[in-house]
């Protein structure tokens, strides 16, 4: 199979700027988790918002409950730490445009430069 790194072409239209706040691993005494601060970063990538007949497709993608909160679709070659509920990693929160997003992974084309598309949920819309 043939692959293309198209990461190139993904960080040459990647325009808009994104704040990304991290949080560091819990520390624990005496059994209490202390969540330390978090970090912020800014990371770019494309943001599309999901409207017209491609949205259909992208929230179909996504469990009921949260199609009516996904907003926009990034395509970046970041690293963002998405919703997981098995992981015991806290998911980036990822400020655009002055709201504040979670992402949700639905494609990681690991062959054509290792970028992702990600799914933009609104917090505090619920």
């Amino acid at each position: 199979m043939i692959s293309l790194d198209l990461s190139g072409v993904v960080d040459t239209f990647a325009v808009d700027s994104l704040t990304r706040q991290r949080w560091p691993a819990a520390t624990w005494a005496k059994g209490v988790a202390t969540q330390p601060a978090a970090t912020s970063s800014t990371i770019t990538g494309m943001v599309e918002p999901l409207d017209g007949l491609k949205a259909g497709r992208v929230l179909e993608q996504l469990d009921e409950g949260q199609r009516r909160r996904a907003r926009y679709t990034l395509h970046t070659t970041a690293d963002v730490r998405t919703i997981d509920r098995a992981a015991a990693e806290r998911a980036d929160h990822l400020v655009y445009q002055g709201k504040t997003y979670q992402a949700i992974e639905l494609s990681h084309w690991q062959g054509q430069g290792k970028y992702r598309r990600l799914v933009l949920l609104e917090l505090g819309d619920q």
